[in-house]
């Protein structure tokens, strides 16, 4: 299940963050709805911290669904991602099979 935060920690927008699927083969995928225009940064690391993956962009207020595709290939199958939108950040865990 994803991550729903508050208005407490989004006063503008809320952010459903459910990496589906995970583990994934091909591409996963992390599902926002904005109330505005927003920058959003999603960035996926491996283990050590190295970057092998980034999207940078402004989407405007919807629903949106952002991929984290195959070529974001994790040594040893598991990373992690930092999705930032505004000022707001939330994280999480994905695992490739």
């Amino acid at each position: 299940m994803g991550v729903v935060l508050g208005a407490e920690d989004l006063p503008s927008s809320t952010i459903i963050v459910p990496a589906s699927p995970n583990p994934y083969r091909d591409a996963t995928y992390l599902t926002i709805d904005l109330e505005q225009n927003e920058t959003v940064n999603l960035i996926v690391t491996d283990l050590a911290g190295r970057e092998t993956y980034r999207l940078n962009t402004v989407l405007g207020a919807g629903d949106h669904r952002l991929e984290i595709p195959a070529k974001a290939a994790l040594p040893g199958n598991m990373g992690f991602y930092r999705l930032q939108v505004g000022s707001r950040t939330v994280a999480g865990k994905i695992v490739r099979h």
